[in-house]
């Protein structure tokens, strides 16, 4: 005689609830990792001056300004010996950028050497001239004339930093000529054009660029301009001269008496 199949009492066990928890455990998981990779890298040598040369940074030097000595000449790696580093991220089109770094320079010169300031790009996703204009400070830094260039485009952010759809905003082409004559302006005739236009498409300027956005990511750094001292994150309200040096002052010195 056949027996007839039997059919399990036995419920089906529902697959969502093991597909949340492993979802939940993926997630915290990777948060863990991003918060130790940022906490690493703020525990580093890394984060507290700048890093060397290497194939990550293209064999590119990072841009640091030292300031000036005491009888105001101009201060160089080798002439320098700071004891604090003040890294900012920032944005040759960014409005507060341009506003700020001049501030931050003569900020810097007042501590003769003790103190320099590593610069590191962020370049927001808006600005149109943003990466033609940080690839051509960094071909003026390989000839000597980072922050003259930085400065120079800052100053003179009105004439080309204008966003795209606005009246006033320059085209790529327009753009690429003011940049000539800023390079010709920032080295005082001195610098190479030839070899500022060639160091512009290297592989080096563009990794230099991909470095500094990796530590803004690892920093988790949403907008420009952003300082850093001692490896935090230093904030500020006024971007007007006085009160923004005087908020910076007051934590370097702070730094400084640690």
């Amino acid at each position: 005689m056949f027996k007839k199949s039997e059919k399990s009492d036995r419920k089906s066990v529902p697959v969502w609830p093991f597909l949340i928890v492993g979802a939940i455990i993926v997630i915290t998981v990777l948060v863990i990792w991003a918060y130790n990779d940022k906490m690493a890298y703020k525990k580093s040598g890394e984060a507290l001056g700048p890093v060397a040369a290497s194939e990550e940074t293209g064999n590119l030097e990072e841009n640091v300004y030292y300031g000036v000595d005491e009888n105001g000449k101009l201060l160089t790696k080798e002439t320098a010996n700071p004891e604090l580093y003040v890294f900012e991220y920032a944005d040759y089109q960014c409005p507060h950028c341009g506003t700020t770094f001049p501030f931050m320079s003569s900020l810097i010169d007042e501590y003769h050497g003790r103190v320099a300031l590593v610069f590191r790009t962020f370049i927001m996703s808006y600005h149109q001239h943003g990466n033609a204009a940080t690839k051509a400070v960094n071909a003026a830094g390989m000839q000597g004339y980072w922050h003259e260039m930085a400065m120079v485009l800052f100053e003179k952010q009105s004439e080309w930093a204008i966003t795209e759809g606005n009246a006033g905003a320059i085209t790529a082409a327009t753009f690429s000529k003011k940049l000539d004559e800023y390079f010709k302006e920032a080295s005082n005739g001195k610098g190479d054009l030839d070899k500022f236009h060639e160091d512009m498409k290297t592989e080096a300027v563009q990794k230099k660029i991909e470095y500094d956005l990796s530590i803004v990511h690892k920093l988790g750094i949403k907008g420009t301009p952003t300082f850093y001292i001692d490896g935090k994150d230093t904030n500020f309200t006024s971007v007007e001269e006085n009160g923004f040096k005087d908020t910076f002052r007051k934590a370097i010195d702070k730094a400084l008496s640690k």
